[in-house]
């Protein structure tokens, strides 16, 4: 568990919400994009849908989670079951890249790929 989803036990987000966040936060690390310390919820989703998942449906999340979270706003067990299909769909769609991919050898002959 992270400290995070220590902080959200503690000012006593519902696990469901705090389950959302804490995936969006792993699942950006995995893709090289993870969240700031300061950054809020609805800015580091705006950040996952413009860069490591791109999904503008996760503004939406982050909007819902925000509102949710740190305001009078309810989170339904219908808008969890959404907000919850968007990121299976977003991560589905951008697999963690492999180290071949980020780290490319060159053509497949075995030569290495040219420096600069």
């Amino acid at each position: 568990r992270s400290e995070r989803a220590e902080e959200a036990k503690e000012m006593g987000w519902s696990p469901q919400l705090a389950k959302l966040a804490e995936t969006l936060e792993r699942e950006g690390a995995k893709r090289g994009r993870p969240r700031r310390r300061h950054e809020t919820i609805r800015d580091f989703t705006r950040a996952l849908a413009d860069e490591a998942l791109p999904d503008p449906r996760l503004v939406d999340v982050g909007e819902m989670l925000s509102a949710s979270l740190f305001g009078p706003a309810e989170f339904s067990n219908d808008a969890y079951a959404w907000a919850r299909s968007v990121i299976d769909d977003a991560v589905a769609a951008n697999p963690i890249p492999s180290l071949i991919d980020r780290f490319p050898r060159g053509k497949r002959d075995g030569q290495p790929a040219p420096a600069g």
